[in-house]
């Protein structure tokens, strides 16, 4: 079975100097800083730091043939910039297995669009990872339909990441305007909208009708493992919901240690294999393969 893995990072540790940390300070990163340096608890972070060649062997290992990195939710359009640079000399050599989505902040509406129309040009095949709690923009403003429209022009589908409404805690969790996401989406119905997490819980939920979406908003699996620990049966629930659907998305959010019982560093083989074993067989062509295909190459 064919493989995309639609939600991915990577940190380029040779360009990201000295080290992406010490980058993330001198630009003023302090949300990331908070999720992917030490912990002040001493526990080691989630957040794996891969090469580029341990990126692609751990795709190798897992049977993905395409991985697909998200850009990050910068606070600031000068990181964006920088950060797209440097993304885009580490996967230069790799592109037919690397795709990558370029950073904006939306709050900046004008360098937003901006990167958005020089976009496909400079190699990039989506917008995202959005993150409308950390960077301080508005769903409902008319800043974020401009970029809604110019990104559908430019026929680039748009990642964002959707906290779930839920007790579960964890480092750096930070609530996102889940319902103005929605709508967001629904105003803009030539938009592809990736919303990452199973849009918060949004996919699960029966009070919602997901093939009254209009087929614009999809749904990715990213950091399931972690999301839902406890709950093994969420990938073949995922699966009956999605029957007729096909919504639904694989992503890994790779490199985060997903299973940190198991190992202590970055893998592919388990998610995939969860996700193999337990998402129902008639939709897993689009799941896995045949949706990412359609929003990103």
């Amino acid at each position: 079975m064919k493989i995309i893995d639609a939600h991915t990072h990577f940190f380029p540790n040779s360009q990201m100097l000295p080290t992406p940390q010490e980058w993330a300070k001198k630009h003023g990163e302090s949300h990331w800083i908070m999720l992917c340096a030490d912990r002040p608890d001493g526990k080691r972070t989630l957040q794996g730091f891969p090469s580029v060649e341990k990126f692609i062997s751990d795709m190798d290992a897992a049977g993905v043939e395409m991985a697909i990195i998200q850009g990050w939710y910068w606070q600031n359009s000068e990181s964006c910039k920088e950060y797209n640079r440097l993304l885009r000399m580490a996967v230069r050599g790799f592109e037919g297995r690397l795709k990558i989505c370029a950073s904006i902040q939306p709050a900046d509406v004008s360098s937003a669009l901006e990167i958005i129309r020089s976009a496909r040009d400079d190699g990039f095949c989506g917008i995202g990872e959005l993150h409308d709690g950390v960077q301080h923009f508005n769903y409902s403003s008319e800043d974020f339909s401009k970029i809604a429209l110019e990104a559908a022009k430019e026929e680039l589908p748009i990642c964002l990441h959707i906290t779930g409404n839920n007790e579960r805690n964890y480092p750096g969790k930070i609530p996102t305007a889940n319902h103005a996401a929605l709508s967001a989406a629904r105003s803009c119905p030539n938009t592809k909208f990736i919303f990452a997490h199973w849009g918060g819980e949004i996919f699960f939920d029966g009070n919602e009708k997901l093939l009254d979406f209009g087929g614009n908003i999809y749904f990715d699996s990213a950091a399931t493992p972690l999301l839902y620990p406890k709950n093994p049966e969420i990938w073949s629930k995922a699966a009956k919901i999605d029957m007729g659907c096909s919504l639904a998305v694989y992503g890994s959010d790779y490199p985060i240690r997903l299973y940190p019982k198991k190992g202590s560093v970055e893998e592919m083989i388990n998610i995939v294999a969860d996700a193999k074993d337990n998402f129902g067989k008639s939709t897993a062509t689009s799941f896995f393969y045949g949706n990412a295909k359609k929003l990103f190459l």
